[in-house]
């Protein structure tokens, strides 16, 4: 019973498909921030920086009030990638963060989920193995985000 309060259930967040960078996430960015991937879905945003990821959450039902959540790539301990295959119709990435904060980013089916979730994958790896910014010039296919 005691395990069952310790069980934390991860934020989800969906996404549909790749954008270029939004005003309402450019203005949060630092000057020195590079935007190097950022998806969407109908309300949600989230970019992918040399620093961070950062989520756009529109709540209410007008989605006027937005949260900004802020995930620096520090305070990922562990993050699994489950790529669609078969009569999988999606794709995620669950990150868990420090304190046992769990981020689940789903990517729903489309004509590019693979290379979404592959590219998001390398992103995040490249941080954590490197731990330096220097990798984000290497990614494959892709550029800074304009």
């Amino acid at each position: 019973m005691f395990n069952e309060f310790l069980k934390v259930r991860p934020s989800i967040y969906i996404f549909l498909y790749e954008i270029a960078l939004s005003d309402a996430l450019r203005e949060r960015l630092f000057e020195d921030e590079v935007a190097h991937l950022c998806f969407a879905s109908i309300r949600d945003e989230i970019v992918f920086t040399q620093s961070r990821i950062l989520i756009l959450d529109r709540k209410g039902l007008s989605g006027k009030r937005i949260q900004y959540i802020s995930i620096p790539y520090k305070s990922i301990i562990l993050y699994k990638v489950g790529v669609a295959g078969g009569f999988g119709l999606d794709g995620h990435v669950l990150l868990t963060l420090v304190g046992n904060v769990r981020i689940h980013l789903r990517f729903l089916k489309s004509k590019n989920l693979q290379e979404h979730i592959l590219k998001t994958y390398e992103l995040i790896s490249r941080v954590l193995v490197s731990n330096h910014n220097e990798p984000f010039t290497k990614l494959r296919n892709s550029s800074a985000v304009k």
